[in-house]
């Protein structure tokens, strides 16, 4: 009885290890393929790595057990390396399966670009998160120096010394050069000196002038009495005429850059240049009124006035935008079956979780995967437009809020009928949109 269990056991362990020697390169590849449809990235990576390691060279078409197919696993392992967080591994493999140029003669071609474009994309985040600490310190250093700043106007004198005008100067430059930094760490480190310069410069200013108030006294010192309610209220209402004018002196600079920015961003629309223009001098305008004002809600009607002139602006920008925009060339897909359309479903319900539980980038992925696959619907460039807006608005970033713009024109073309429900998305995104189909329409 064992010699017969010992012979059953070695024909089983015979027969298993036929079996894996009969595994080559093209069993190993189809599993990676099959793990990737799965979103299984860890084992994408290590079953492409693996074909890797036996066939290196990409092959279009490759032959292996009698069947024909492209194989790109170079491509396959960049993108497994990109779900698992690897930005520079996957930028490697995609160059590599480019440098081989057995991809560029198959469909794979255009994500491959895609996900490259994605690549550096993460790359700018990581950079930025790199930045974002000396950030915070260059942010900490300017909002002093603003206080400062307060305080040395609050100071009779203060704001007409030398060392304040200085300081203004010093101050104004930081705060242009914090605007434009994006993730150089050395300039927010130039900005962060700039701002404690300021800040000194600002604290000279009040010492100064209050020694300059200082005078001798030739007489006897008056026995202090009650303070003057009088006294009290105007000097409460002149710290509140001056916070409020250091606020919308903010808001008016921070205006006034992104004037500068509509105006060199689209030189050739004539409409928005104009009110560029337009604008430019009705903010001279509200700038002379903030200094001449002695009531602090008049500085606060300026106030009002700048938050309504920049949601014009971004609704012009938005006009701008979509005309500039160029939808892609896409067709809205023939679905060839009820499983095909399910599908689909799927992954737009995919997409829809990622974006509603804030995971952006995953979000995009799902849209972009689905939009390169040749089954990309309206709804899914719509989606991938709205991560993108979200993504530009949290990060301040013009390119790709363009991109989310060339995502909702294409979704707009693919259905001119395309409206978003405000009850499920911010009102100030919902708005950006109409203002891109208004201009479709024209």
């Amino acid at each position: 009885m064992k010699s017969r269990a010992l012979a059953v056991v070695l024909l089983v362990f015979a027969a298993f290890a036929g079996s894996a020697a009969e595994e080559g390169w093209g069993d190993i590849y189809e599993k990676g393929q099959a793990a990737a449809e799965r979103r299984d990235w860890a084992a994408t990576r290590d079953l492409m790595q693996r074909a890797i390691a036996a066939k290196p060279v990409e092959q279009n078409p490759a032959v292996f057990k009698k069947k024909s197919f492209v194989y790109v696993p170079h491509f396959w392992l960049g993108i497994a390396l990109f779900q698992l967080g690897d930005f520079d591994g996957a930028g490697r493999e995609f160059t590599t399966s480019e440098a081989q140029g057995v991809i560029r003669n198959t469909s794979f071609f255009a994500q491959l670009n895609s996900w490259k474009a994605k690549v550096q994309e993460e790359k700018v985040r990581r950079a930025q998160r790199e930045a974002s600490d000396v950030r915070k310190i260059a942010d900490s250093a300017i909002t002093e120096a603003t206080i400062k700043q307060g305080e040395a106007m609050m100071v009779p004198g203060g704001d007409r010394t030398d060392d304040f005008q200085k300081g203004r100067k010093l101050l104004d430059e930081a705060i242009k050069a914090y605007d434009k930094a994006g993730t150089d760490q050395a300039a927010y480190k130039e900005v962060a000196e700039g701002a404690e310069r300021a800040k000194a410069l600002f604290e000279s200013a009040a010492k100064s002038a209050k020694a300059a108030q200082q005078r001798p006294v030739t007489r006897p010192p008056v026995t202090p009495t009650k303070s003057d309610p009088a006294k009290l209220a105007e000097e409460q209402k002149r710290k509140e005429l001056v916070d409020a004018r250091m606020a919308v002196g903010v808001k008016l600079d921070a205006f006034d850059g992104k004037l500068n920015d509509a105006e060199e961003g689209f030189k050739n629309d004539k409409a928005l240049q104009s009110y560029v223009q337009n604008a430019r001098a009705q903010a001279e305008q509200w700038s002379a009124t903030v200094a001449a004002a002695t009531e602090p809600a008049d500085v606060q009607k300026v106030g009002q006035s700048v938050a309504m002139a920049e949601e014009t602006l971004l609704q012009k920008l938005a006009m701008a935008r979509a005309a500039k925009a160029q939808p892609e060339a896409v067709e809205m897909p023939a679905a060839t079956s009820a499983q095909a359309l399910e599908e689909i479903r799927r992954e737009l319900r995919s997409a829809w979780r990622a974006f509603s539980s804030g995971q952006l980038t995953q979000c995009e992925t799902i849209t972009t995967t689905l939009i390169g696959s040749k089954r990309g619907t309206d709804e899914a460039y719509a989606i991938r437009g709205i991560a993108r807006y979200t993504e530009a608005m949290t990060r301040s970033d013009d390119a790709m809020l363009d991109k989310a713009t060339s995502d909702f024109a294409t979704a707009l073309k693919l259905n001119p009928k395309l409206r978003f429900d405000k009850q499920l998305l911010s009102p100030k995104l919902v708005g950006y949109f109409d203002e891109v189909r208004k201009s479709r329409a024209h």
